[in-house]
């Protein structure tokens, strides 16, 4: 059976499998989609998740996060600003925690439905 995390270790694999157990597989092939693209977001996602962790924060706001990473890419650096759908969110705040067991409980996650019946192209 293949997986959206066929190529990474399997330690991280069932780690990642644990985190998104309840997603909709749909949902799940979306956000994977995305992630292959856009790699970059996730360092920077990241990168404040475990600033936030470090400042002692045993709870946090993945929306908050978000926002830093909006706020990086629109003022702090003179690039392209970054698109980041709302909608994959929830996901981000799973992969962070699922890849690094000291952000683990740092999001709030609840099961996940999605209301399409194919993938976004």
């Amino acid at each position: 059976m293949q997986t959206e995390f066929e190529f990474i270790p399997v330690e991280k694999h069932n780690r990642r499998q644990r985190f998104f157990s309840d997603v909709d597989p749909l949902a799940l092939k979306d956000f994977m989609n995305y992630h292959k693209k856009n790699r970059h977001l996730y360092e920077i996602f990241e990168k404040y998740s475990l600033e936030a962790a470090r400042s002692g924060r045993k709870r946090f706001s993945i929306w908050m996060i978000a926002n830093r990473v909006r706020w990086y890419s629109m003022i702090e650096t003179s690039g392209k600003n970054f698109k980041i759908s709302n909608d994959f969110l929830a996901m981000y705040s799973r992969l962070l925690m699922a890849d690094n067991p000291q952000l683990e409980g740092m999001f709030a996650t609840k099961k996940m439905k999605l209301n399409r019946t194919k993938p976004k192209e």
